[in-house]
């Protein structure tokens, strides 16, 4: 809200005044200075656009909920001032929920974001939200409410029509973003792999031969402090 002057009153019409949406500077209310004795027409795209030019989205309780006060000086953004304002929750800004109430895995603004953030499986450490999304500075940053669907790390290659990325992290496998359980001990490279010096006779204790930063002599992929060698992207030897 930007007021071009104090408000004022001439005895027939307001102007900058918010709550007609004259401080808002958002082009196509089309009664932002109404007249006193002007009937009222039209509903919420009065004082602004619906939506307003500046947004992606025209589902307005996606971003801002009913239990937000409307017309109070302040556009309130989310349920809280925070990531999980719109998006997850207190624990953690990753769904779910999503932007749209989902909470199930089958949805995909939902898909594997706590598996990724959680790494339930023990295959690595967690992945941050960085490493997939551009994380904004602020709610309102360029390219964050502005854009929709959320965006993804071009090298990813994520496909949204087939739920899929071409990640190194995954190997040959293309896990779906809405399936759970698929991403296992071998579904990235063969247990053991196939190329040299690996030998069809090793097994989960044998990687620690070689791989000893990554796993122990059970074939457990070691996790300190959240952090693992294991899929970081370099194949670690002694």
């Amino acid at each position: 809200m930007d007021r071009k002057g104090p408000p004022t009153w001439d005895g027939e019409r307001c102007t900058n005044i918010y709550c007609h949406g004259d401080a808002l500077h958002w082009p196509g209310g089309p009664a932002q200075e109404p007249r006193w004795d002007q009937p009222v027409v039209g509903g919420c795209d009065r004082c602004h656009a619906a939506p307003p030019p500046s947004h992606a989205r025209n589902d307005c309780a996606t971003c801002h909920p009913a239990s937000a006060p409307h017309i109070d000086g302040i556009v309130q953004i989310g349920r809280t001032s925070g990531c999980d304002g719109c998006h997850g929750t207190a624990a953690s800004p990753a769904p779910p929920v999503d932007l749209a109430g989902n909470t199930f895995t089958t949805a995909i603004g939902v898909g594997a974001h706590q598996a990724h953030l959680q790494v339930p499986n023990g295959l690595r450490g967690p992945i941050a939200c960085e490493t997939c999304h551009v994380v904004p500075a602020t709610i309102t940053s360029p390219g964050h409410l502005d854009a929709g669907p959320a965006k993804v790390t071009a090298s990813l290659g994520w496909n949204r029509a087939a739920q899929t990325c071409t990640a190194w992290c995954h190997g040959n496998a293309q896990p779906v973003w809405t399936t759970q359980g698929t991403a296992t001990c071998g579904t990235c490279h063969g247990v053991p792999p196939t190329s040299a010096p690996h030998t069809p006779a090793m097994t989960l204790a044998s990687c620690v031969a070689c791989h000893a930063a990554t796993v122990n002599a059970f074939g457990n992929i070691l996790v300190t402090n959240g952090t693992s060698h294991h899929m970081d992207g370099v194949v670690d030897a002694n």
